[in-house]
């Protein structure tokens, strides 16, 4: 169904929840904030006693308020913050990247981007 509404030429960015159908697109993705603070939110409710869990959420969080409260007139420091940001999004999730089960899906990103993720799947 997504590849019937997108059509074969879509190049643009897919802004999406984390419905998995969406997963298969290979070019950009940007998912909301919303969605991915949710998800976090629900796997802190799921797992209250996993340290791991409750420190990578806790720590997304931060990173979300911080990249939310970050503010410069000027392009090349709204650049080079969007890069560390994107840097910390990518070492918060990297342990579980590779692994789906453990994360959930919630942390299937590459960068961060206004107020979403944008990130590209091989």
């Amino acid at each position: 169904m997504v590849d019937q509404v997108l059509g074969e030429t879509f190049g643009a960015v897919l802004v999406s929840d984390f419905y998995a159908a969406y997963n298969h697109y290979d070019g950009l993705k940007q998912r909301r904030w919303a969605h991915l603070l949710q998800a976090t939110h629900e796997l802190r409710e799921l797992y209250p006693d996993n340290a791991s869990v409750q420190r990578w959420a806790q720590e997304l969080n931060t990173l979300y308020q911080q990249a939310k409260a970050f503010s410069s007139p000027k392009d090349r420091e709204r650049l080079a913050a969007k890069v560390q940001f994107e840097r910390r999004a990518r070492a918060i999730c990297a342990p579980y990247r590779e692994n789906q089960a453990a994360a959930s899906g919630a942390c299937l990103l590459g960068s961060t981007a206004n107020d979403g993720l944008i990130h590209r799947y091989k």
